[in-house]
């Protein structure tokens, strides 16, 4: 189970890192270019957190750009494109790749032990020559990779999954993004995750969620806060949920599991 947006707002660092250390959240990813990823680093103690690699910002208060002179990936307002559409029409590979290798350096360079890469919104997955430069860094820095079996041949018109696993890339194999429109119909938490329990196939399979502490900062950014509160209420507290997974058989691992696995064998 990972959280997605870490370093963007204090309130979703305080309300991922406490999921953490208490609950049955098992990684998460920060976004470097992101407002409050310094805060981030701040506060971590070796959690297992990998690198969501950002290419667009679509938030029209927090809107941030590149940390790389990558002239093709600003959009008219000063920042990474709103729109993962603008991105695949203007981005230059070869700025991508700096500013993508770029991102995953100064995380580390701040300090994280990074568990795994994925890419914000899968921008990086869906264009082959996109996709290289994810595949290049994965292998590059030894990481997992958040991937999904669905991305293949029908899906993408090239065979995303099977190349990285052609090139030994550990990866998961489903991907359930819990701030996906066929999960927003659900407003209790606790029933989406009786949900998702039903909708689990074999292997391995990330839970996306987002989460965040109430405050007033989170009400001010986000007209959806109070999805954010709930699931981190839920998951910092996530004895119901655990029982579910119990019930089905599933084992809940994060990232760290992946690449301890991944470099055991390599």
């Amino acid at each position: 189970m990972a959280s997605e947006q870490l370093g963007f707002s204090n309130s979703i660092n305080v309300g991922t890192y406490d999921a953490l250390r208490r609950g049955l959240l098992t990684s998460a990813r920060i976004m470097v270019p992101a407002p409050w990823a310094r805060g981030a680093i701040s506060s971590y103690h070796g959690e297992d957190v990998g690198v969501q690699l950002v290419t667009n910002s679509e938030h029209p208060i927090f809107h941030f750009g590149p940390l790389t002179y990558a002239p093709s990936l600003f959009d008219g307002s000063g920042g990474f494109p709103a729109e993962v559409e603008d991105f695949w029409d203007h981005a230059d590979p070869e700025e991508t790749r700096r500013e993508a290798r770029a991102q995953i350096e100064r995380a580390i360079y701040w300090g994280f032990d990074v568990s795994h890469l994925a890419s914000a919104k899968d921008a990086m997955v869906a264009r082959p020559e996109f996709f290289d430069i994810l595949l290049e860094l994965a292998l590059e820095f030894r990481l997992p990779l958040r991937l999904d079996r669905s991305q293949d041949d029908p899906l993408l018109g090239f065979p995303a999954f099977s190349l990285a696993s052609d090139e030994g890339v550990l990866t998961t194999d489903h991907h359930v993004d819990l701030w996906h429109k066929e999960w927003l119909k659900f407003q209790n938490p606790t029933e989406v995750f009786e949900e998702v329990v039903l909708a689990i196939e074999p292997g391995i399979t990330e839970i996306t969620i987002r989460l965040g502490e109430d405050s007033s900062e989170l009400r001010a950014l986000m007209q959806d806060w109070p999805r954010y509160v709930s699931f981190q209420q839920l998951v910092s507290s996530p004895r119901s949920i655990m029982e579910m997974f119990e019930k089905m058989g599933i084992r809940v691992i994060g990232y760290r599991d992946l690449k301890q696995a991944a470099q055991a064998t390599s």
